[in-house]
């Protein structure tokens, strides 16, 4: 498999809990964070709708990601 850029590989990085940022990260324009219910279906369909949507794995975005209900709450 070729691969346009070289993955390294090596120890996870320890982070303790008191380093983790408090505030979250500014969005672009438009965009906003917010919570999501993981036990509400309907909001999660949204959120797998969205990622198989808008989500590639590569570059050229010929390969996308499907995630199921189950797989997105297992995930998260």
């Amino acid at each position: 498999m070729l691969y346009r850029h070289k993955i390294k590989e090596g120890e996870i990085k320890q982070i303790r809990p008191q380093d983790v940022r408090q505030e979250p990260l500014p969005l672009p324009e438009g965009f906003e964070w917010c919570n999501f219910d993981v036990k509400s279906d309907e909001e999660v369909k949204e959120i797998c709708d969205f990622l198989e949507d808008h989500y590639v794995e590569d570059e050229l975005g010929n390969f996308k990601v499907l995630y199921s209900a189950e797989k997105f709450r297992w995930a998260v």
